[in-house]
């Protein structure tokens, strides 16, 4: 049986539950107050492991800023003789767009940087589909695509799951939205509730018909608990089907 997307490296374990002394002294090193849903399951339940993506990522101690990375990844495409047909050197996303400001979590402290959600790809774009954007649409998309690479990604949040490829799960400890899990995703632009992106725990939802199913924006609890229940139909989908 295939087993979840992420299961090799949180193996389906969760990590050492937290002490009240602990979660004590990492709010006071953070200077900032854990949302009560995240400091219940890091007391009750345990600190990282199994979660969406892979995995849930443990809170500890912040970390003073680091340089920019200039990590690369290499590309390269060949067609059936073996023959190159493409190469190049690309920036790591997941190092340019780490919501942690490339490992500094101390700036969870400072204010969350968003009033509302924010989407590259607009509801019209989805209904004209991308095959077919005029120059208006190209235009209009480049623009917002550059605007979401200048968005404070570690401000007031800590990143709470890494779904692979840039695209990260957060916990909004400040603001407006304090208590929710957002998701900051590189490849569509996108730094919004993760109730609006569920494609991401169910491969059933198109991405386009997640933004349309959003009502309620997500507690920790919903988020967690909304993965675990997308984790358990795939797996009865995939049981039913070598029986």
């Amino acid at each position: 049986m295939r087993r979840l997307f992420g299961c090799e490296l949180h193996k389906y374990k969760l990590g050492r539950r937290l002490t009240s002394f602990e979660l004590d002294a990492l709010e006071s090193a953070y200077a900032i107050e854990i949302p009560a849903e995240y400091r219940a399951f890091l007391a009750t339940v345990g600190n990282g492991g199994a979660g969406p993506g892979y995995g849930l990522v443990p809170l500890s101690p912040p970390v003073v800023s680091k340089p920019r990375s200039n990590r690369k990844m290499a590309v390269t495409l060949t067609d059936e003789d073996g023959q190159t047909t493409y190469k190049a050197e690309l920036d790591d996303v997941a190092s340019i767009y780490d919501p942690n400001g490339l490992s500094n979590t101390a700036t969870a402290k400072e204010p969350f940087p968003l009033k509302t959600p924010y989407r590259s790809i607009t509801d019209e774009m989805w209904s004209v589909q991308i095959p077919n954007w005029d120059d208006r649409l190209r235009s209009e998309h480049q623009r917002n695509k550059s605007e979401f690479k200048k968005i404070s990604f570690g401000h007031g949040v800590f990143r709470i799951a890494d779904y692979g490829s840039g695209i990260y799960a957060v916990l909004v400890i400040n603001g407006n939205f304090r208590g929710q899990v957002w998701l900051t995703d590189p490849h569509m632009g996108d730094y919004v509730p993760a109730s609006m992106r569920t494609d991401l725990h169910d491969s059933t939802i198109k991405t386009e018909n997640a933004y349309r199913l959003h009502s309620n924006s997500f507690s920790f609890n919903d988020w967690y608990n909304h993965w675990l229940d997308s984790a358990f139909r795939e797996l009865d989908r995939e049981y039913a089907n070598v029986r």
